[in-house]
């Protein structure tokens, strides 16, 4: 888990908690304000993912791409040919006006798997923008959602987008075949799902 703030300028691979992952990464977390100028993959908890397993994980900070920034996601920049599961982002995930590939989970996902996952978080950006993927290139997804009221983004490239109260309706997630037992739990105050751990 990490806290904080992270800034870079022209590098690929920038993320919350790592910059490059090509390995396994289970319960982990940040909230981490991450900002790039002109980066190549861009994300709250992980830049570049390749063939890389992030499971059971999450992140809550903001993430920012700012002049020809692009592959910019709440929990993950560009995931190639990997696999993300019960994962979920909360933060808001901006581009500017020429940034591309843009989406509250994932900037893009290109031969890989989102299965289980959800954001929350604001997005914006102006070309491939999605309310949990930005682009899905070839990929799959499955039991996965974003918020369309607070992202204020209709249209994703995977996922199914539902308002607040849908998104904080536990049923909506038990019908897709979310672990509440062992995963998941619902807030006692109530809200989106967290992670158990």
């Amino acid at each position: 888990y990490n806290s904080g703030e992270i800034y870079s300028e022209d590098n690929m691979g920038l993320g919350g908690l790592i910059g490059s992952n090509r390995g396994d990464l289970i319960n982990c977390g940040a909230d981490v304000y991450v900002s790039g100028c002109v980066c190549n993959s861009i994300g709250g908890l992980v830049g570049y993912n390749e063939s890389g397993n992030i499971v059971n994980s999450c992140a809550i900070g903001n993430v920012y791409g700012e002049n020809s920034s692009w592959h910019i996601g709440g929990l993950v920049g560009f995931s190639y040919d990997g696999f993300i599961s019960n994962c979920y982002a909360r933060g808001s995930v901006q581009g500017n006006d020429i940034s591309e590939l843009v989406g509250g989970l994932v900037g893009e996902t290109e031969l890989g798997s989102v299965i289980n996952c959800y954001s929350t978080g604001q997005v914006s950006g102006s070309f491939d923008i999605g309310g949990l993927i930005g682009r899905n290139s070839w990929g799959f997804s499955a039991g996965s959602f974003w918020d369309v009221e607070t992202s204020g983004l209709t249209q994703s490239s995977g996922g199914n987008g539902g308002d607040t109260s849908v998104m904080q309706d536990v049923n909506t997630f038990l019908t897709t075949g979310w672990d509440f037992v062992v995963v998941w739990k619902t807030p006692s105050a109530g809200g989106y799902p967290l992670l158990i751990w």
